[in-house]
């Protein structure tokens, strides 16, 4: 995450605004496949995939969501 430049900093914050925004099923997908699944359930709103679609986790924090992408995208 240290190496992220401006560009690439403007491009994550239009996913935030993105995932807040879009109704249920709209997703935000990183370089690596994972993505961040907006659902409409119990525990979270933001659903979290890894690259082979099983389901990692949930969160009602959307930039906790897109810090998750980033960081894996990173690994």
């Amino acid at each position: 995450m240290d190496n992220l430049n401006l560009e690439e900093v403007r491009d994550w914050l239009g996913a935030v605004e993105f995932l807040v925004t879009e109704k249920d099923g709209a997703y935000v997908e990183n370089a690596t496949s994972e993505c961040v699944r907006v659902e409409n359930v119990c525990g979270g709103r933001y659903a979290k995939y890894n690259c082979e679609g099983e389901f990692i986790g949930l969160t009602d924090d959307v930039v906790e969501a897109v810090m998750w992408l980033i960081e894996m995208e990173d690994n």
